[in-house]
C-alpha cells in the first residue's frame, strides 16, 4: 500500500513538460488533443520549413482539434448536424480567443524530423474539462451582434443557432462580409436584390457538372459574376441545405426567381424556400411590360456571337451596369472608334463582346444602333430592351426612339402601340422627333421637347 501511495504522489507531482518529454513522439504525431497522465496535450504539427506560414495557419488546425475534443465531451446539439456543431464550436473558440488563452501552457517541443514544425500545449485535465462550455453558453457567445464582424464568422452556421430576432442582423453583416470576400455585385444582389452586373458569356458556359463539383466558396465567387442565375442559386442552396445550413440555403434560394433562365432551377429554389417559414420567393422589379414587346424578340438570332444565350432566353436580363463599362474595356473602346468612323459592321461584334463580358447600358445601346443600321431588327430590339433593363439614370429616350421604329418596321402592332406610348414621355432631339413623325406618324405635339 505504501508503494502505491508513493507512486500516486510521484505521478501527481509530474509537470506537463516532463510528461511531454516522455511521450513527445506520440503526442506530436497525433496532431490533435490527447490525454496522457493527467494532462490534455493540444498538438499542431505541419511538414513545412516555412515558420511564417506555420504561425499563420496553426490557429485554424488548433481550433479544429480543440473543437473536436470539446464536442466529444459534450451532449449532442438537438438540431445541428455534426459538421455544423464543429463549425459553431470553432466560432466559439475564435470569438473567445481560445488560442491566445492557452499560450501560458505552451511547452518546448523539438520534433526529431527537421522538416516538421510543431507547437504543443499541456493543460491539466481538470482545468481543460472546466473550459468545456454547454450549448447555451456557446449560443449566447457566438450570437452576440457586437461580435459578428470581430472574427472570421461562418454566418451560415450561426444562422442555424441564432434566435429569430437576430436573423436580420446576421444577414446584414453577412452581406457586408460578402463585399470583402466575393465582390460588389454579390454584395448588392444579396443585400437588396439589385443586379448590377452580369456576364452572359460566363452564364452560357456554366454546366451542371461545374455546379455539382464546385465548392460553396467557389459558387459564391461565381455569384459575383452571374448574380440572379437560378441554376447557380439552386446549386448553392442545395449544397448548403445538405450541410445543414438550411436558413442561408432558403435565403439564397429565395432570390432564384428568374424563371426564364432555367425553369427547373427556379422550381428547385422554390422547393428549398418552402422548407422554412422565414422567406418567400423574391420578385424582380422591372418597369418594362415584356408581354407587350415579346413579338419583337421571337425571331432574334445571336448564333455564332458571344450573346448566343439570348436565343434561349428571348428576354433581356433584368439588370447590368447602368452606365458605361470600365475605361479598360478594350472591346467597348474599339466599338466606339469604329462607330465614330461610320463602320457599324465592324463596331457591332466589338460591342457584343463587351456586353458578353459584363452587361452595360451604353454598350447595349450602341450595339443596338449598329444592329439597327445593319437591319438586324430583332437583335436590335433585344439590345435596346436590355439597355432599358439596366435601369439607366438617364438616356431612356434613344432606346425608345429606336424601339418604336423597329416595331413599325417589323409590323408588330402591339409592340408599336406600347413603344409609341412610351416614347411620348421621353426627351428627344429635333431630328429624332422629325424621324418619328415621318416614319411612324407620331406628331411632335406628343413628344417632350428638350
Amino acid at each position: 500500500m505504501a508503494v502505491l501511495v508513493a507512486r500516486t504522489i510521484c505521478l501527481a507531482a509530474l509537470d506537463p513538460q516532463t510528461v511531454l518529454d516522455q511521450h513527445q513522439e506520440s503526442v506530436v504525431a497525433s496532431n490533435q488533443c490527447i490525454q496522457v497522465e493527467g494532462f490534455v496535450f493540444l498538438s499542431v504539427r505541419m511538414v513545412t520549413d516555412d515558420h511564417d506560414f506555420f504561425d499563420y495557419a496553426y490557429k485554424t488546425r488548433f481550433c479544429d482539434a480543440v473543437a473536436d475534443a470539446f464536442l466529444m465531451r459534450m451532449p449532442r446539439h438537438e438540431t445541428l448536424t455534426p459538421l455544423l456543431q464543429h463549425f459553431v464550436m470553432r466560432q466559439y473558440l475564435a470569438t473567445t480567443k481560445f488560442p491566445e488563452r492557452v499560450l501560458p501552457y505552451e511547452l518546448n517541443c523539438h520534433p526529431k524530423d527537421s522538416a516538421v514544425l510543431a507547437r504543443v500545449f499541456g493543460i491539466p485535465e481538470q482545468e481543460f474539462a472546466a473550459w468545456i462550455p454547454d450549448w447555451k453558453t456557446v449560443q449566447e457567445t457566438v450570437c452576440s451582434p457586437s461580435r459578428f464582424l470581430e472574427t472570421d464568422v461562418n454566418f451560415a452556421a450561426l444562422m442555424e443557432i441564432a434566435p429569430e430576432e437576430l436573423q436580420i442582423e446576421l444577414r446584414k453583416d453577412a452581406v457586408a462580409e460578402f463585399l470583402n470576400r466575393y465582390g460588389m455585385a454579390c454584395h448588392r444582389f444579396c443585400s437588396d436584390g439589385l443586379l448590377t452586373s452580369f456576364s452572359p458569356q460566363l452564364a452560357g458556359s456554366v454546366t451542371q457538372e461545374v455546379l455539382r463539383d464546385a465548392r460553396v466558396s467557389d459558387l459564391l465567387f461565381l455569384l459575383n459574376e452571374i448574380p440572379g442565375d437560378p441554376r447557380l442559386l439552386a446549386a448553392l442552396a442545395t449544397k448548403l441545405d445538405e450541410l445543414g445550413m438550411s436558413i442561408m440555403a432558403q435565403w439564397l434560394a429565395s432570390r432564384g426567381g428568374l424563371e426564364f433562365i432555367d425553369p427547373a432551377a427556379t422550381r428547385q429554389c422554390r422547393e428549398i424556400v418552402g422548407k422554412g417559414r422565414l422567406f418567400q420567393m423574391a420578385p424582380y422589379r422591372t418597369e418594362l411590360d415584356f408581354d407587350q414587346v415579346r413579338g419583337l424578340l421571337t425571331k432574334l438570332d445571336f448564333s455564332g456571337t458571344p450573346l448566343e444565350i439570348y436565343n434561349r432566353w428571348r428576354l433581356p436580363f433584368p439588370g447590368g451596369a447602368s452606365g458605361s463599362p470600365p475605361a479598360t474595356d478594350t472591346d467597348f473602346n474599339q466599338g466606339q472608334s469604329r462607330l465614330a468612323a461610320g463602320d457599324t459592321v465592324g463596331a457591332y461584334p466589338a460591342f457584343l463582346r463587351s456586353i458578353a463580358r459584363h452587361i452595360s447600358y451604353k454598350a447595349c445601346e450602341l450595339a443596338g444602333e449598329c444592329a439597327f443600321a445593319n437591319r438586324a431588327y430583332h437583335e436590335a430590339a433585344l439590345l435596346f430592351l436590355q439597355a432599358l433593363a439596366t435601369h439607366p439614370a438617364d438616356g431612356y429616350g434613344r432606346s425608345w426612339f429606336f424601339l418604336t421604329r423597329i416595331a413599325k418596321r417589323v409590323g408588330d402592332e402591339t409592340a408599336f402601340r406600347y413603344c409609341a406610348e412610351k416614347v411620348k414621355d421621353v426627351k428627344l432631339t429635333e431630328d429624332e422627333r422629325a424621324i418619328l413623325s415621318s416614319e411612324c406618324g407620331i406628331g411632335k405635339e406628343d413628344q417632350v421637347h428638350l
